[in-house]
């Protein structure tokens, strides 16, 4: 026991001894040290956490930077991506483009040839008009003769498609055809007894083309056979009177008695 007690007394008197000599030691630098190292210490210090925190400023700026930058290559990777989808439908669509145009070239080359061959047509078609004209019966023939003259001009005109022309030319036969299952009732001027009178004209189709004179006091009609006007018989006037003012839209349509076989034929 009292060994023990001798020694942890010497250990103490040992740590005692060299705090003693730090404590002098510091006390002696202290005292060495002047006013304005000590402030060129404090002074480094404060440098240096003020680094440090400029260091930190900077790492969080670069680090907000790249994920910025995360963020835009993630938003291109998905526009590239919808990019090479887009690419690949117009590389189908212009595949058919290429296909279309080599079908509408093979068009053009085979209408090239075709409108060398319809335009002749065209032109025997508008004479065959001609001629229908000045063989048939003799209503409106003046209006029909400038139409067919006014086709014939359109068809020589290189302004003018030929898909144009021939919807023209088609066009005035629907309409001559149109004559041979109409009515109609109109005022024209024709030669009776070698002089031109005002009449009123009565076309049914093809079938008959009746004149009455203004007075209603004269009425004929075309002999198909010798190509010239002749009388008819008095009975039919009023009948013809009626069919004329059924024809004008001026009366109801009802059943009337004409003479369609005309005299001599």
């Amino acid at each position: 026991m009292h060994s023990f007690y001798l020694t942890k007394n010497t250990t103490f008197v040992r740590s005692f001894s060299i705090l003693s000599i730090c404590a002098f030691s510091l006390s002696f630098l202290a005292n060495d040290l002047s006013a304005s190292d000590l402030n060129t210490v404090i002074d480094r210090g404060v440098q240096r956490g003020d680094i440090a925190k400029q260091n930190e400023n900077e790492i969080e700026t670069i680090d907000n930077q790249l994920k910025n930058k995360q963020q835009v290559y993630v938003s291109l990777l998905k526009e590239n991506e919808g990019l090479t989808v887009y690419i690949q439908q117009l590389e189908k669509q212009i595949k058919n483009q290429v296909t279309e145009s080599e079908k509408i070239e093979l068009a053009i080359v085979q209408s090239a040839q075709m409108e060398r061959q319809i335009t002749p047509l065209m032109l025997r078609m508008s004479e065959s008009l001609e001629s229908l004209v000045n063989l048939d019966m003799p209503f409106k023939k003046k209006e029909r003769l400038e139409k067919v003259a006014s086709l014939k001009e359109t068809i020589s005109r290189s302004d003018v498609s030929v898909a144009e022309k021939y919807r023209k030319v088609l066009e005035m036969y629907q309409n001559e055809i149109n004559y041979g299952r109409s009515i109609e009732a109109y005022r024209d001027e024709i030669e009776v007894d070698g002089s031109l009178q005002q009449v009123d004209m009565l076309r049914v189709g093809r079938l008959a083309l009746i004149y009455q004179s203004l007075n209603g006091e004269r009425i004929g009609s075309w002999d198909k056979q010798n190509k010239t006007w002749q009388n008819l018989e008095g009975s039919y006037k009023s009948k013809i009177q009626k069919a004329i003012r059924i024809a004008r839209e001026q009366a109801a349509p009802e059943l009337i008695k004409i003479p369609l076989e005309l005299p001599g034929a």
